[in-house]
């Protein structure tokens, strides 16, 4: 279960404050290549992601409470865990970094078209030597709105746990189209290839039936 939280934690995106969203990226990676599909309704939301060993893999979070659910389908398997759980398990992944000064960005002054897009290209760097490259859209439909959205996730407890990991998205002047990441784990590669309000099932933030159901109910 340890190796998919870099990903979650890498996998910052739009939020959604009321209405549903719904946000896909092509991801390239040495441990995920594929569709990422993240859900937003309310204060929950879900991820579903590949992972090389363990195949398909969703993440549902509430964003009030920190409390998360992740399940590996293909064993039918899922791992309840508390907000407090999370942020003592992101302090010790971290070596104590916590509530930590978001790395700032840097505009290169450079842009590249990215689909339909002219992007403009920030890069930036934390203390753990993690560094990225964001490829930003100013003219994307509706980012006033996602805008404000991304408030709501950097409040969050997952928010706030990863602070000094990654820059604040709600500081950049655009969405967000394409970006690279460079850790110790290797190169992580996101294409946005689409971000849309549309209904979004309450069922979709449950567990199955059928899963074990490890952690908080054990």
């Amino acid at each position: 279960m340890k190796q998919i939280l870099p990903f979650v934690v890498l996998a910052l995106g739009v939020v959604g404050a009321r209405a549903d969203f719904v946000i896909q990226q092509k991801v390239e990676s040495a441990e995920q290549n594929g569709l990422i599909t993240q859900k937003f309704k309310g204060d929950k939301t879900r991820t579903d992601m590949p992972t090389e060993h363990m195949g398909d893999v969703s993440v549902i979070r509430n964003l009030k409470t920190g409390d998360a659910i992740t399940m590996i389908h293909q064993q039918k398997m899922a791992r309840q865990e508390s907000g407090a759980e999370y942020k003592q398990r992101m302090k010790q992944m971290n070596n104590g970094m916590t509530n930590a000064v978001p790395p700032k960005m840097v505009d290169t002054g450079k842009s590249e078209q990215v689909g339909n897009y002219d992007a403009e290209i920030y890069t930036w760097t934390n203390s753990s030597h993690i560094s990225g490259t964001f490829w930003v859209a100013k003219n994307y439909p509706d980012y006033p709105k996602i805008k404000s959205l991304f408030l709501k996730l950097e409040q969050s407890t997952a928010g706030q746990v990863s602070k000094g990991l990654a820059p604040d998205m709600s500081a950049l002047p655009g969405m967000v189209v394409k970006s690279q990441i460079e850790s110790p784990m290797g190169e992580i590669k996101k294409t946005l290839i689409s971000a849309k309000e549309e209904p979004v099932a309450a069922s979709d933030f449950q567990i199955p039936a059928g899963y074990q159901i490890q952690g908080l109910q054990e």
